[in-house]
């Protein structure tokens, strides 16, 4: 049994050179996103700076919860339980709802039109 390995077969394969058509559909594709992005900032309020500036604010924000305060506490806990409830009640839910939009969204088993809206739409709950 040889167990040396030789040099040639740890070298790098050959790739083929990069179609001019697919690079340039690459570089399109990137230039229209952060053209998106640069068009899209002002309308988004992008203020990094604001940040910094307005900092004082986000100090008296934080400062609002020390010291802690119990003294509602019995409040505190009633909200937790709701909390709680809520997602009991979302988990069975989706339990519940999982089977059948499942079914729905595999294309080996319904149409084109109806398992397209219905990713569409778990795509929507995603998002949510």
């Amino acid at each position: 049994m040889n167990s040396s390995i030789s040099s040639t077969s740890l070298a790098a394969p050959d790739l083929p050179p990069r179609d001019l058509k697919r690079s340039m559909g690459s570089m399109l594709l990137w230039a229209f996103i952060f053209g998106l992005l640069a068009w899209s900032w002002e309308g988004a309020d992008m203020r990094p700076m604001a940040l910094i500036e307005n900092s004082g604010n986000m100090v008296d924000f934080a400062d609002g919860f020390f010291p802690p305060d119990f003294l509602m506490w019995k409040t505190y806990v009633s909200e937790m339980w709701i909390t709680i409830q809520i997602a009991i009640w979302g988990t069975a839910l989706a339990i519940v709802c999982s089977i059948p939009f499942g079914i729905l969204c595999s294309e080996n088993i319904v149409p084109f039109w109806v398992y397209q809206p219905v990713r569409r739409l778990m795509d929507s709950f995603r998002a949510i």
